[in-house]
């Protein structure tokens, strides 16, 4: 049987840590699979259940990174696995040195946002070229942006996110005041300022009651909280740190909202999404992959409070469009985002790079 590594940089809740998840489980019933967690500070026991549950060898590297990469080299040459498979950059850098000296047949990166910083971009640029076999991204921006800033085209493809689903359509709820929801770290990329200006924009031009839901931990949590008290936002909007209970709360939801400037495919559009929730989202990344405007949401570009503020109006006054958009949401994503699909995908990949490497 075939061996595979995938090396994900945490197990925590996020986009890339719960994809990588989904892919070793995926893998699993076809091969032998290791897990490896580089930082293994935090890790959350519903992932640590899954693990268990589906029978995934889980490897966790410790100590410092000298360490950690010779604890991932002994495994790799130890196993002597066919593919390796990362998902961030760090894992991309690991993947390539360790990958490249023992010469894993197949190395796979990932790319999982459409922009990066220069230099995190020349490195990932020349690895992509030089040390990987190919680089899948999540999304076609992500891909196309890429490919415009020199990396080999030939060696990207687009493998999007999935979603795993449980068996229920909501519909529209029927609880006041109406529910916004936003589930996402507290980072400079998620333009809380923009979500919290299109609130208080709603707010004016209506009578409507709304209550903003804000579910997430990072490093912007004071600046945000000092956003909702600047706009007088305190009776509308609550932050709630790193809950987990998240899906009672979207379930409790009747808006999903997601003022974004960057994105790759995302994963949290697709919770909401997934409980039939319609979507006002910014048009950026693979958004409009997910979000058709007038059928379930509305895109946005980045920035316009106004235009999103109105969005949430029409949407909170009109139960039935809410209803139908939402419905929308829900078949639309089992219809393209299946981890059937997912799994499909990855297959194919997988097997024709073996057959080709022999």
């Amino acid at each position: 049987m075939n061996k595979i590594v995938i090396i994900n940089n945490w197990l925590i809740s996020g986009g890339a840590e719960k994809q990588g998840l989904i892919l070793a489980k995926t893998l699993n019933a076809h091969f032998k699979v290791y897990f490896c967690i580089y930082y293994t500070h935090e890790l959350e026991d519903k992932f640590l259940n899954e693990i268990k549950a589906n029978n995934i060898e889980l490897i966790l590297l410790n100590g410092n990174h000298l360490n950690k990469l010779y604890q991932f080299y002994r495994l790799c040459k130890k196993e002597k696995v066919s593919a390796i498979i990362s998902y961030l950059f760090i894992g991309n850098l690991i993947n390539s040195i360790i990958g490249s000296i023992l010469k894993v047949k197949i190395r796979i990166g990932g790319i999982r946002s459409s922009s990066h910083s220069t230099i995190k971009n020349l490195v990932q640029k020349y690895l992509h070229n030089n040390n990987l076999t190919l680089s899948i991204s999540n999304s076609y921006q992500g891909m196309n942006n890429c490919v415009r800033n020199g990396y080999d085209s030939k060696k990207m493809i687009v493998i999007h996110n999935c979603f795993e689903f449980e068996d229920e359509i909501y519909e529209t709820r029927k609880n006041l005041p109406i529910q916004i929801v936003t589930v996402a770290r507290f980072v400079d990329q998620k333009d809380y300022l923009t979500s919290l200006k299109a609130i208080k924009y709603a707010v004016s031009l209506s009578n409507i009651k709304i209550h903003y839901f804000i579910l997430g931990y990072g490093k912007n949590e004071n600046k945000i909280r000092g956003w909702i008290e600047e706009l007088d936002l305190n009776d509308v909007v609550t932050l709630v740190i790193n809950p987990q209970n998240v899906n009672e709360y979207i379930a409790k939801s009747h808006i999903y909202l997601s003022t974004s400037l960057v994105e790759g495919l995302s994963n949290s559009i697709m919770e909401g999404m997934s409980f039939s929730l319609p979507i006002i989202a910014t048009n950026v990344g693979d958004n409009n992959e997910l979000v058709k405007n007038g059928f379930n949401g509305y895109l946005t570009e980045t920035g316009n409070y106004e235009l999103i503020g109105k969005y949430i109006v029409e949407l909170a006054n009109d139960e039935e469009n809410r209803n139908i958009f939402g419905k929308n949401s829900y078949f639309h994503l089992r219809e393209n985002f299946s981890s059937k699909k997912f799994e499909q995908n990855y297959l194919k990949l997988i097997n024709k790079l073996l057959e080709k490497e022999g």
